[in-house]
């Protein structure tokens, strides 16, 4: 039997208990499996027995498990039978019976399992791709009888990848649900691998103690849950941990990835290495997150930062990835710096997932290995040169070419920019914040008009489409009333709208996803907005979007932009000669277009149409 086959009908067998918990019938195939192992032909002779329910239990007594785990898996495995007919039952023993005459259990559980996360997420597993890079970063000699970690082992797919290929080193493994851990012993017992397995909160307390002293291991590696909200009990334990584990700093309750980061990094030995698959936000975003990178960066922990390509946990998530990669005994040649590597562009597409070939992970492995800086793809960067900790590895290195609708496809030369006098444009301009407008205030007798990303189009306001709010708390409405000839910048979506609000109406507010921009003396607002829409500042602006489902500008970054320093004469002869020579290129336009019409017409009276229609 093929394990199509097999996967299909045993999910087949299993819809009976689909109305319990799917981690379920992945215990009860695992324990099949396991009993099948154990000895030969079990399955067999167990669908013929009298009671098929105590043999089972008879036969999960005698696993090497901890009896935590047996007692667990007994529980999964009688609530599953009580869900079906003794002929159900009976149809999955002999099924997985056929299905391992010509197929290994350990393959089977490993499809039944992917199979059954589809569409899910349950437990995410790791790609293979992520775990022969991590694996090439270890560096690890087979010869060598080290300790390896996983605070958040889940399924243990990249525990088990690391087992295999270095069978000498000892697995030390924890997740905080029992499930997980049972499906881990599971999967390892198929592989016939050996680990020790814990059961308990990464971010509560350690896993793994030696008389009140955590226990610190050669290589540690998690793929922790992205995004994962802390709770006040984590929170508490985390204030209180005695083994001092939140050097770095404690995240925020709503942010809690870089939470296992200190936990791990707690974990590795002072000559250990570490590496942690997190979403690319815990590289850039501010607060609590920004000081613990802070703390990273000032101890000198991080070897290697790699972005990740786009959706390689396709189709669960589009969420970006990095691998942060640290080491507590960086060699002498790369104290003081991170290596970036930009990977995003070496991912290969189909309809359904991302994943990186054979020969970009060797590409990557050699970067990493021989600390190789490869132009638009990888860079030393120096700790004192990173500001305000930002660690994505695009701000850093990245290709020097754009695609514009209006130009097609450009190469840049971002250092001319050095060669003319520039400024800052905080230091020509105030900046002010959007309001952020709620559908609850939405009034169309509303005393005030909120401007709206569809409502500039072309980089004209359209104010018969704005829309009329009623704004109870409007204590904060001086910060965000747009005055005469400010300049607008769109700052949330993909693409970056411009405009200059021309109108002495004093009713109007712009939204959340639009920046204020109001020039100072030295600073022509429809020089600013000409400039802004330049191919060197669309690309700046591209470089420093942020957010991973929905494209951000941080305001920050609008402000740091360098605008050249030119007189105002200067300014206004530029603005006049583009306008006035914009508004013969219009009217010529129209002219061409009417002339078109008229040509159009003229062929359909030659067609004998003229009759057939009256233009009004």
């Amino acid at each position: 039997m093929e394990k199509e086959e097999f996967l299909w009908k045993i999910t087949e067998v299993m819809r009976g208990s689909m109305n319990q918990p799917l981690n379920k019938s992945i215990i009860v195939v695992g324990t099949l499996l396991a009993i099948e192992k154990e000895k030969k032909h079990a399955l067999k002779k167990i669908a013929q027995s009298q009671n098929v329910e105590l043999e089972i239990n008879k036969m999960i007594k005698q696993l090497d498990f901890e009896e935590t785990f047996k007692e667990y898996i007994q529980l999964q495995w009688s609530s599953w039978v009580n869900q079906l007919s003794s002929r159900e039952v009976n149809d999955a023993l002999l099924l997985m019976d056929k299905a391992l005459m010509n197929n290994l259990g350990n393959e089977l559980y490993d499809e039944f399992i992917v199979s059954n996360n589809q569409g899910n997420l349950m437990v995410p597993i790791t790609p293979n791709s992520i775990n022969t890079i991590v694996e090439s970063y270890f560096g690890v000699n087979e010869q060598q009888d080290a300790t390896f970690h996983d605070g958040t082992a889940g399924y243990g797919f990249s525990a088990s990848s690391f087992g295999r290929k270095y069978p000498k080193v000892c697995l030390n493994l924890q997740d905080v649900s029992i499930e997980a851990a049972t499906i881990l012993n599971l999967r390892l017992y198929l592989l016939d691998l050996k680990a020790n397995v814990a059961v308990v909160d990464l971010l509560k307390e350690p896993g793994f103690t030696h008389e009140n002293e955590m226990k610190q291991f050669d290589y540690v590696s998690m793929s922790p849950p992205w995004g994962v909200k802390l709770s006040e009990m984590q929170v508490a334990a985390m204030e209180n941990d005695t083994f001092n584990r939140y050097v770095y700093g404690i995240p925020s309750r709503s942010q809690g990835d870089l939470a296992f980061v200190s936990c791990g990094l707690g974990a590795t030995k002072s000559s250990g290495k570490a590496a942690f698959w997190l979403p690319t936000g815990t590289l850039f975003r501010s607060g609590p997150e920004q000081k613990i990178r802070e703390r990273l960066i000032a101890l000198d922990l991080i070897e290697a930062i790699i972005l990740l390509p786009n959706n390689l946990l396709a189709p669960h998530s589009a969420i970006s990835s990095a691998l942060l990669l640290c080491n507590k005994s960086k060699t002498k040649d790369q104290q003081g710096k991170i290596l970036m590597v930009n990977a995003s562009g070496l991912g290969t597409s189909n309809k359904r997932e991302t994943s990186i070939n054979e020969k970009n992970l060797q590409f990557i492995g050699d970067i990493l290995e021989h600390g190789l800086e490869k132009e638009e793809i990888s860079k030393f960067v120096s700790n004192t040169d990173i500001q305000e900790a930002q660690l994505s590895p695009e701000t850093y290195v990245y290709k020097t070419e754009i695609e514009l609708e209006e130009y097609g496809e450009l190469e840049l030369n971002t250092s001319a920019l050095e060669e003319i006098e520039t400024l800052p444009l905080k230091e020509l301009a105030t900046f002010y914040r959007g309001y952020n407008a709620s559908t609850k205030d939405e009034d169309e007798n509303g005393e005030y008009a909120v401007l709206k990303i569809a409502d500039v189009i072309k980089g004209e306001i359209l104010f018969e489409n704005l829309s009329r709010y009623t704004i109870k708390n409007n204590a904060k409405i001086e910060n965000n009333r747009i005055q005469n000839n400010d300049v607008l910048l769109s700052i949330r979506g993909a693409n970056r709208k411009v405009s200059i609000f021309q109108s002495d109406r004093d009713d109007v507010l712009m939204s959340q996803n639009f920046v204020g921009i109001r020039c100072g003396n030295l600073l022509l607002p429809d020089f600013l907005k000409l400039y802004l829409e330049s191919p060197i500042v669309q690309f700046y602006f591209l470089k420093h979007m942020t957010g991973s489902t929905i494209p951000n500008l941080p305001i920050k970054e609008v402000k740091t932009l360098l605008v050249p320093l030119l007189p105002l004469a200067k300014q206004e002869a530029i603005v006049k000669h583009y306008k006035e020579e914009t508004a013969y290129i219009s009217k010529k336009i129209q002219e061409l277009q009417l002339q078109q019409k008229q040509l159009k017409l003229e062929a359909f009276e030659q067609m004998g149409l003229k009759n057939t229609f009256h233009i009004k």
